[in-house]
Parts: structure tokens; sequence; C-alpha cells
């Protein structure tokens, strides 16, 4: 079978295809299949999660797979291996979805087993996570062969939830954390704007929140926060700039590093946003431009409170520094400071042009979020674009 990573007594194993789509979205709308879940999912944030395992394929080198029936082929759900941010580290969890007309018959041990396996075998991973919620917690863990060593401090926390406080219960280990029912409930009044480099969305944030009076929260507007409560311990990418002594060092990283950190930046700094939405809500409607890595914005808000806005690659890498403002202007000062200017140059160019990759654009592209893309022919789109946002938040009809 094309796709094929996992064979078992019963069962196949293989990547996801969009042709997955109709079978995959009967278990993920089902309330019952999903009530460790704010909500069941809808087509488009199916969509979504189809395209975000498919783009972990790539990265990673695997994700959930689709769980089949030897013989038949028939797709019964699905079961992986996912990347989740744990206490400030991006570790290894167990997960599945079973069809409910599938479940009781042993199908998610034998294919959580296989996955366990396989891990152990394929990858430098000597531990992996099982979090509570759709797994079925630790029953199924420790039916796995999991165990939760004390020396290893691994946590265990309820699958989909963010952390907002990732410092250490001194007493239990713990992390405190907000679920996420509770968190949608307050994003109710907030608009997310994200997407690439010189897409406009700084642009459309601000005319936003002017024309419909909102409240304006702007490019990194959690810095206030986070640069003051941020400790390296915890928040190890926001607090390198702290610790910076010597910006050359920054702009000589390779391309990446670079790509590493700024993930990392918007992984740490998901809670201080989150806190700081939180801390408006009752205000008014809030407009805001998000770091917020796709995989929350699903959980914690819905398709008509998100935009996507892309542009080329050739527009956010090559027109970077086409405008003067004051943190380019400093970047530009560093860089020519050094001694091969235009090799550092070219190796910041490098990054700039991993972390706008076609594949980060099509990260965005396959969210399954409403998406606006800017075309680099010279027209002066701004009017078009706000009134199609305005209608796509319900701003206007």
């Amino acid at each position: 079978m094309d796709g094929c990573i996992i064979e078992t007594e019963r069962l196949m194993l293989r990547e996801y295809t969009l042709n997955d789509l109709d079978a995959l979205y009967e278990i993920m709308s089902d309330p019952e299949t999903m009530q460790h879940y704010p909500a069941p999912f809808d087509m488009d944030r199916t969509r979504g999660w189809i395209s975000w395992n498919l783009d972990n394929y790539k990265r990673y080198g695997f994700g959930l797979w689709a769980v089949t029936l030897k013989g038949t082929g028939t797709f019964i759900g699905d079961c992986g291996i996912t990347i989740q941010d744990i206490d400030g580290d991006m570790l290894p969890e167990i997960g599945y979805h079973i069809h409910k007309a599938h479940q009781r018959q042993g199908y998610a041990k034998e294919a959580a087993r296989a996955v366990r396996d396989w891990v152990f075998g394929n990858t430098d991973y000597d531990v992996i996570y099982s979090l509570s919620g759709n797994c079925h917690g630790e029953r199924h863990a420790q039916g796995q062969g999991i165990s939760r060593p004390e020396e290893h401090h691994i946590l265990r926390i309820r699958h989909h939830q963010i952390p907002v406080d990732r410092a250490h219960r001194r007493t239990t280990g713990d992390l405190m954390i907000i679920e996420d029912n509770i968190i949608r409930y307050y994003m109710k009044d907030v608009y997310f704007i994200t997407g690439t480099a010189y897409a406009g969305k700084s642009t459309a944030v601000k005319a936003l929140s002017e024309r419909y009076g909102m409240i304006f929260c702007g490019e990194n507007y959690d810095m206030a926060v986070s640069d003051i409560v941020a400790e390296p311990d915890v928040q190890p990418d926001i607090c390198y700039m702290k610790q910076l002594t010597d910006w050359r060092g920054f702009v000589t990283r390779s391309p990446q590093e670079y790509e590493r950190w700024i993930r990392g930046v918007a992984n740490e700094a998901a809670g201080f946003e989150v806190t700081k939405l939180i801390s408006l809500f009752g205000q008014g409607k809030v407009i805001v431009d998000t770091n917020i890595p796709l995989d929350m914005l699903h959980r914690i808000s819905d398709y008509d409170h998100v935009a996507v806005m892309l542009s080329p690659q050739s527009m956010s890498v090559e027109r970077f520094f086409d405008r003067n403002d004051p943190e380019k202007k400093f970047l530009l000062d560093v860089i020519n400071s050094c001694d091969d200017p235009e090799a550092v140059m070219e190796n910041y160019r490098r990054g700039l042009a991993l972390i706008n990759s076609k594949e980060r654009y099509d990260e965005f592209a396959n969210s399954g979020f409403f998406t606006l893309v800017r075309e680099d022919d010279g027209r002066d789109t701004r009017e078009e674009m706000l009134h199609t946002l305005a209608r796509h938040f319900g701003l206007e009809t």
C-alpha cells in the first residue's frame, strides 16, 4: 500500500491524503469522540488537521497516520506521534482517534503499541509521552508500556491544552494550565491575523482597529510583559535577546538556527499573548497581529475569527529591509559593522528565506483558515483587502 508506515496483525498505518477528508470528518465531527476537545470539528478544521499532519511528515518524518483495516482498507481513525510543547520543551506525544463504531476492539492499543515500537526503532527518542484526553490517559499509557520515571519529570497534562504559566509547581512538578474551552470563551471577541512577512498584516490590523473601533494589538504586543517576566530556564528563546552581548552574533547565526529560534519564540510567546488577550475580555472587539502557532489557533478560535495573509517569498525576503523602521535600520547597521558585510547579509537573507519558505507558505495556505494572498503586481489593494477582511470577520455586510 502506498505510503504505508506500519503494519500490525489487523491494521495498516499509512500517511494521510486529502482523500481521507470525508472519512475523518465523520470521526472529528462526532461529539462523543471529540469530548476532550472544545468542540467537534467542522469540515474546514478537519481539512486543516490533515494539512497539519502532512506538514509534520515533511518536518519531522512522522505525525498522526491514518489507521486502516487490513484486507478491506477501511479507514477507522488515526494514530501516531506529534511534537507538543510540554513545560517549554518540544517533546513527542503518542495520540489517536478511533471511529466509535470500531472502539472497544483493541485497535487503539494495537496501533499505539506499534507506533511506540516504530518510534524507538526509527528515531532517537527513548521516551515518549502520553497526555491524557484523546488517549484515555494513564490506563492506555501503561498498557502501551510507557512509564513515568520520576527522574525525568515526565508530565501528564490533558491533550490540546496550552500551558499559560510554564513554571514548575515546586511541590507537584505539574504545569498550571487553562483548558481550551475556557480560553475559547475568552477569545470570542478577538480577531486574529497571521501569515508571512510583507503580506500587509500590520497595516490591516492598524486600519481595522481605527475603522471599526477595535482594540489594537500590534506586532509583538506581548513584549511589554514577556521582556520582564521571561526566564532563561523557562523561555530560553525569548531570553536570547536579553543575554545577547554582541548583535553580530545574532546576524551571523546559521539560517537553520535562525528559523528554529523564530519558531521557538512564537511558541514561548503564545502564553503571553493569550494571557494579554484574556485581560482585555469585556472591553470590546480586539484585532491582533499574532504569532500564535496555527495548531493553537485551531484550538482556541474559530474560522470566522482568524485570517491568514500571505505574500510571495520575493517580497518577504528581498524587500525585508525596504521599510525604514528603527528595527531594520539597526540590523543593517549591525550587518555593516561585520568584517564581511556582504557575506553576512547573504547569510541573513538565507535565514529569511527559510522562515518564509515554500513549506512555511504552504503550511499557512493549507491551514484551513480564511486566506488572502498579496500579489506582487504594484497595485494598491489596501482598501479591497480591508473590506474583504471586514466581511470575513462580520464587521460589515
